[in-house]
């Protein structure tokens, strides 16, 4: 079960459990970056917006050379830009949204977040962590799909204005989602 952001804060002398786990998280995401790319920089910063958590990771990148002129001469300028990943988080529905320079960086940064945040490094990790919404089972209906509102008179016809998804399990399994789920869409029909 994720961990629940606190929004109170510490008292003076004692950390609260929430700044422990994210001091936690920013120092393995700064140990990280440093071994990548050799810099010393690394700032992680919170957002909380509603039932979402947005974080900004910024770090520095590999050490590139410019020319630059300075008093009428040509000098080499060894430059670290600083970038910025973004790591979105939604407890409630479970999913994670990550923006990183590659591909490796945001598994990285996905490990780190439920390794620390979520206590559960394999949280995203499951076989079918990145097949969250599938329309399947009304693609295996295909023709044979029907809404069914035969029990109500007055409906005529069914027109689909709203779509939403819900985990279901079909068996238990480790690795935070259960082995063999899959997401069911649950269709709102509405009266015509």
């Amino acid at each position: 079960m994720p961990r629940p952001i606190e929004r109170t804060a510490a008292k003076p002398g004692i950390p609260s459990r929430h700044l422990v786990w994210k001091e936690e998280f920013r120092a393995a995401v700064s140990a990280y970056f440093q071994r990548k790319y050799c810099g010393r920089y690394c700032d992680v910063r919170w957002y909380p917006e509603g039932e979402q958590i947005g974080i900004l990771v910024l770090h520095g990148k590999n050490v590139r050379t410019a020319n630059v002129e300075e008093h009428g001469e040509e000098r080499a300028l060894p430059l670290r830009e600083i970038t910025g990943d973004t790591i979105r988080y939604s407890a409630r529905d479970g999913w994670i949204k990550v923006g990183a320079a590659s591909v490796g960086d945001a598994k990285m940064l996905v490990e780190l977040f439920a390794t620390f945040l979520i206590g559960d490094e394999m949280f995203f990790a499951g076989p079918l962590a990145d097949d969250l919404y599938t329309l399947a089972p009304i693609e295996e209906a295909a023709e044979e799909f029907a809404f069914r509102f035969g029990w109500d008179p007055a409906v005529t016809d069914v027109v689909v204005r709203e779509g939403a998804s819900m985990a279901v399990a079909r068996s238990g399994g480790g690795g935070g989602r259960p082995s063999g789920s899959f997401f069911a869409p649950t269709i709102t029909p509405c009266r015509v």
